[in-house]
């Protein structure tokens, strides 16, 4: 797997220690963003907005056989449909697990707060909870997807998916012009708190 390369040895026992990014496989996390889009509806213009991409791939040249052979948690924002959308790369079926639908009025400021909030039990329950803000009303839904692995060393990447989603043919259309305000990342779970 692609966390054996990460892998260390801890002098106190004999077992081999993955190193993991400690956000998505302990405390969580939460992201806040500002964006403002101008696609119209009905405009025939569609695309994704991608507003979070976190991967790894095993080596240094991105994959070339798809979604399943890098580590990734996707979210983004599908301007036609108007609903967010998670994918990790262990994702049931490889298809992205969508939130209710949800405009974001085009030429308008808008705040989106994530959060993730890890399974609590990885070996019970594998699935990590995503909630998302929008203006700073909660979304109808929480959404759960397979939790993911990645090492710290992952990238983090906003405003387009990474290479492995995008040739998976999972994500389609442009990638329309945005803009982002200030953009926050911290290793916890603010609602909680």
């Amino acid at each position: 797997s692609a966390l054996n390369a990460d892998a260390i040895h801890d002098p106190s026992t004999p077992a081999v220690v993955e190193k993991l990014w400690a956000p998505l496989s302990g405390s969580g996390f939460t992201y806040s963003l500002w964006l403002r889009h101008g696609l119209q509806l009905g405009s025939g213009t569609g695309g994704n907005l991608h507003i979070l991409d976190l991967f790894h791939f095993p080596s240094a040249v991105p994959p070339t056989s798809g979604p399943e052979s890098s580590s990734f948690l996707s979210i983004w924002y599908d301007v036609q449909n108007q609903r967010f959308n998670v994918m990790s790369s262990v994702s049931h079926r490889g298809e992205p697990t969508c939130f209710p639908v949800s405009p974001l009025r085009p030429d308008v400021w808008h705040h989106v707060l994530l959060t993730y909030t890890p399974a609590k039990r990885s070996v019970i329950a594998r699935k990590s909870v995503f909630s998302i803000y929008v203006d700073g009303r909660p979304l109808e839904a929480e959404v759960r997807v397979e939790s993911v692995s990645l090492p710290p060393k992952s990238k983090l990447v906003i405003g387009a998916p990474n290479p492995a989603l995008a040739m998976s043919g999972v994500v389609r259309g442009t990638l329309p012009v945005w803009e982002i305000g200030p953009t926050l990342m911290l290793s916890t779970v603010l609602l909680e708190l």
